[in-house]
């Protein structure tokens, strides 16, 4: 059973995650929703709004999950 799943961005656009969330969420059964929660949620929205940069927006994932650089 998954009970994790990893995302590394270094090598992504953070653009590309809006709808990842639909294509994750059969694997590890859980709704879409948990899954777009689990990628930044309203951070995702932020960041496409232009409110936050990318570089907050991966200081703040790191934070919420109590990860350092």
């Amino acid at each position: 059973m998954i009970r994790t799943i990893i995302f590394d961005l270094s090598e992504v656009l953070i653009a590309g995650l809006l709808g990842a969330e639909k294509t994750l969420s059969p694997r590890p059964s859980l709704p879409p929703e948990t899954i777009l929660a689990a990628l930044g949620g309203n951070l995702l929205d932020k960041i496409y709004r232009g409110e936050i940069t990318e570089k907050q927006y991966l200081a703040r994932i790191l934070v919420r999950e109590k990860r350092s650089t």
